[in-house]
């Protein structure tokens, strides 16, 4: 520092020159006085040389090549062409000295010094757009500062805070008069830090003129120098800062500036210091310490600064000075809004994204507010229509009249809606977007009506009021305006509103997403009806896509059969002339007899696959429960109706059959019992119901149940149990002389009791003896004439049924006495195969599942097995054939049962005729009851589905 100064130092005989130096610069583009590092000059390198020669000769020792000396620039270059011109151009503007541009400087500076020093004094509200000096310019260039200090000091005296002020932009013009010498590093951060403020720096100056003005007051000069030094302040500079601050306050009076009363607020103070720094802004980088400025300039927090560390989100610097990193020093904590405030004119903003708001009657955008470049405000709300009035109106017709999102008691809106809602229903049952009107033709029927100044709900309301009743009337929006040309509407007849099913109708709702878990039909059906509903009915679906239904169908069949239907649409359309007489019969298989009477093709029903069906072509069954909250939805009948199944039954008798409910009756006391009832359910809609006498055990009750089929099954063992209750004496007769041998209850207790064996004996003789008639009983004479012929009738039947069962003890032993184990280690799949079928026909309580005429074929079947035991040692090869044809057949029958099938009629007749099939085959001597092959058991499995 010496040898750059002028200054002669005696006694220095010596020079070191390193070739370097910090020389100051400014950067147009960022705004930053930048000090780097660079080589000196050759006027410089002399410069140097000359302090040790002052006084006498020395030596001076240049730690570079005499080479690299040569190539260095001659002199320094000039000051005007590395600082701000801000000041300059302002002085000469205000001077009538003409552009700068024409000025004859000896070194002219560059035209990007010169535009940036224009951007930065329209910054400052200097200058206007055209470069022509303002009155607040002409103010700045009468203050012996920089430009930026000068405005302050003027937004200082608006804001009623120019004494702080004064004091903080001398200090901003002198050198700090703190001093922070190296041996006494932390004694002067202790000394200075007293004065620190937790969110400015500039405030830490503004304590120190304050401390230090009463020190001066109290102490004598030379006690406020000692001051000075002890708490490590140079005393040159506070004088300075001193004098400065005088000449400031003249200037002020000069002036005529109004210098406050009272102090500052933090606010006022920083808003006035934020008019002169708009471009040493920064916002915190959430990614690192560094900060984000204006012009997309990136800077960190100065060490000695107060701030460092603690990383607020915005803040503003007197200077931003790139050393070894660009630091910002001398800083505060702002708020983004006082930008907002101070650098209105220099704002850019964007709005995106308007839209309508129905919650506050308006169009609203979001606002994006930035400082070159520097985003201050992301997202804000705010009234489009001060913005673009004409869209506003544009988006207002759009959302709040032709969607319908207007708060209004006005009554057109609720008409328009219903309509619509009307359409768009027609729409989703005919699942076609061809029937509403597009938004353009109701944003032109709205537009030809709405006056261009209604942009908002306020402005409608007011117009809406001076319009009257009559006047509102022209809002009103009719079907010939929403629906489109040739639209046309769904006949009631191929979309219905409601099913009916039996007695009952049930509502239907429609919905067109493709896609969507509603999509298609929905019947909604009460819990308690569930089990009213049939799967060959619910297979019709609606008119209006049954042929879509029907052609779904035939293109989903096996290749063969799908080419002989060829063109697929004519022959759906041939089917449903033929079905048109069917319904409500099942669709599957009237289908397929449709399509053989027309082609002579055999079409199994099974091979119609309604899970690949779309869904929208098979109904949705939502079931509700008596508030109407859906508990399920399924488009599988079968899977609700078991789930569901027992629930709804028990609904059903709770809720509808409350007059037909009794218990624990002995004798028939239920007079004439109807076969079915008309109810009705809570909502007033018929319901069919079948009263029942119910097997209560040791009595009977009466039931009303929501199926034909279930009702007839649980009356018939109704009746069946009254019947055995009123023939108590006559059963206990025939269980005592039962007439089963005694060595066939020795070998049946192996397998479970003997009394229950004979009370299967007993129910199976009843059944049989009863018949079907029992179904039929429906009043008292029916049932006593059904009581006597069976005092009459069940003795003799008994004896027959219980010598069918001897004779099935008697061989089932000594089939059982075979089947050993030394047995199944000499042929292991022979034993497999008649253990499996024997267990299968005999097991404890068989009397009681087992139709009672099937006793009767019971002894050939064990004597079939009896011969082919025997025929197995004469040729196990031939056994060996023969079983391996009826194994196929076998074994589906069982993985059936394992599967949890209902055991029905289809079942009961395919697992007895291949009881037949085995007789056919290992006993062919015995005959069989009727015609059995491979052919008729294929035939009988397709029953079963």
């Amino acid at each position: 520092n010496v040898a750059e100064t002028s200054l002669t130092v005696p006694r220095i005989r010596f020079v070191i020159d390193t070739g370097f130096a910090r020389i100051s610069r400014y950067s147009h583009r960022s705004r930053i006085q930048r000090l780097p590092i660079e080589a000196i000059s050759q006027a410089s390198a002399n410069q140097r040389k000359g302090r040790c020669g002052r006084l006498g000769p020395g030596v001076c020792i240049r730690l570079y090549s005499e080479a690299d000396f040569n190539l260095r620039p001659e002199f320094t270059e000039p000051e005007i062409l590395r600082t701000s011109l801000a000041s300059v151009i302002l002085r000469m503007l205000t001077t009538d000295l003409g552009a700068v541009e024409d000025f004859p400087f000896l070194d002219p500076p560059a035209p990007r010094m010169i535009n940036d020093a224009y951007h930065l004094l329209f910054e400052l509200g200097a200058i206007d757009t055209n470069r022509e000096p303002l009155p607040l310019g002409r103010q700045l260039a009468r203050w012996p500062l920089d430009v930026r200090l000068a405005r302050m000091l003027i937004e200082g005296s608006r804001k009623a805070c120019l004494h702080e002020l004064i004091v903080l932009a001398t200090a901003q013009s002198i050198q700090d008069p703190r001093e922070r010498p190296p041996e006494a590093m932390a004694a002067a951060d202790q000394a200075h830090g007293r004065f620190e403020d937790g969110k400015s720096d500039f405030m830490a100056f503004w304590r120190l003129w304050e401390y230090l003005k009463k020190q001066r007051k109290e102490k004598s000069s030379s006690q406020f120098r000692k001051l000075c030094k002890t708490e490590f302040l140079n005393w040159t500079r506070v004088n300075e800062w001193f004098d400065l601050n005088r000449q400031l306050y003249e200037q002020a009076r000069e002036e005529k500036l109004t210098l406050n009363k009272e102090p500052g607020t933090h606010e006022q103070i920083h808003q006035a210091l934020l008019s002169g720094l708009l471009s040493h802004v920064g916002h915190k980088n959430p990614e690192d310490v560094s900060y984000v400025g204006p012009r997309s300039k990136t800077f960190y927090i100065f060490p000695g600064s107060g701030l460092f560390g603690k990383k607020p989100q915005w803040l503003m610097a007197a200077e931003i000075v790139e050393t070894s990193r660009t630091y910002a020093r001398i800083n505060a904590v702002i708020k983004p809004e006082w930008i907002e405030a101070q650098g209105a004119h220099l704002l850019k903003r964007h709005y995106f994204d308007p839209h309508w708001s129905r919650k506050q009657g308006r169009v609203l955008a979001w606002e994006q507010v930035s400082l070159f470049g520097l985003v201050i405000v992301e997202k804000r709300r705010v009234n489009y229509a001060r913005i673009n009035p004409q869209e506003a109106r544009q988006i207002f017709i759009t959302g709040a009249l032709v969607r319908g999102e207007l708060n209004t008691r006005a009554g057109f809106l609720e008409n328009n809606q219903k309509v619509r809602e009307e359409i768009e229903e027609l729409e989703h049952k005919r699942r076609k977007h061809d029937v509403m009107a597009d938004e353009s033709v109701l944003y032109e029927f709205f537009d030809a009506r709405i006056p261009e100044e209604v942009c908002d709900s306020v402005s409608f309301e007011k117009w809406l009021k001076r319009l009257g009743e009559a006047g509102r009337q022209q809002l009103y929006i009719g079907h010939d305006i929403l629906m489109q040309e040739q639209a046309g509407e769904a006949a009631a007849e191929l979309y219905p509103d409601s099913i009916e099913i039996g007695v009952q109708r049930l509502p239907l709702s429609y919905q067109f997403k493709p896609g969507d878990a509603a999509d298609g039909v929905t019947l909604t059906v009460p819990l308690e009806r569930l089990n009213t509903l049939e799967e060959g009915q619910l297979q019709w679906l609606v008119p209006g896509l049954l042929r879509d239904k029907v052609i779904a169908l035939i293109k989903n069949l096996p290749k063969p059969q799908r080419r002989s239907l060829t063109p697929v649409p004519r022959f759906a359309d041939a089917a449903l002339e033929r079905l048109r007489d069917v319904f409500p019969a099942p669709l599957l298989p009237a289908l397929a007899a449709a399509l053989k009477a027309m082609t002579g093709i055999e079409v199994d029903e099974n091979a119609f696959d309604e899970d690949l069906l779309p869904d929208y072509l098979r109904f949705r069954v939502q079931v509700v429960d008596a508030d109407g909250q859906c508990i399920a939805v399924s488009r599988k009948l079968a899977d609700l109706q078991q789930q569901f199944g027992q629930k709804a039954r028990r609904h059903f008798m709770d809720r509808l059959g409350s007059d037909y409910q009794r218990d624990n009756e002995t004798d028939w006391v239920f007079g004439e019992l109807p076969v079915s009832i008309l109810t009705r359910d809570s909502a007033g809609h018929g319901v069919k119901a079948w009263p029942a006498i119910v097997d209560q055990g040791e009595a009977v009750g009466l039931r009303v149940f929501d199926t034909a089929e279930e009702a007839a099954y649980e009356h018939q063992q109704g009746v069946l149990r009254l019947l055995a209750l009123q023939l108590g004496s006559k059963l206990r007769d025939l269980r005592k002389h039962h007439g089963l041998s005694a060595s066939g209850l020795l070998a049946w207790s192996a397998a479970g009791s003997p009394e229950s064996l004979i009370d299967g004996l007993v129910h199976s003789s009843l059944v049989m003896a009863a018949g079907d008639r029992a179904v039929a009983i429906r009043d008292e004479a029916a049932f006593r004439a059904l009581l006597e012929k069976l005092r009459a009738e069940l003795g003799p039947l008994f004896r027959r049924q219980s010598g069918y069962l001897n004779q099935t003890l008697k061989i089932w032993s000594e089939i059982s006495k075979q089947l050993d184990d030394d047995y199944y280690n000499r042929r292991p799949d022979v034993f497999n195969d008649m253990r499996a079928q024997l267990d299968d026909m005999v097991y404890d309580g068989f009397l009681h599942e087992l139709s009672p005429a099937r006793l009767e074929h019971y002894p050939r079947y064990l004597e079939a097995m009896a011969i082919r035991l025997a025929s197995v040692e004469e040729d196990p090869r031939r056994d060996a054939v023969r079983m391996k044809e009826v194994e196929p057949f076998w074994h589906q029958y069982l993985d059936l049962l394992e599967q949890g099938r209902d055991y029905d009629e289809a079942v009961d007749e395919y697992r007895w005729l291949l009881e037949e099939f085995r007789v056919s085959i290992f006993a062919q001597q015995l005959g069989t009851r009727a015609k059995v092959s491979i052919k008729r058991l294929r035939e009988a499995w397709k029953k079963i589905g």
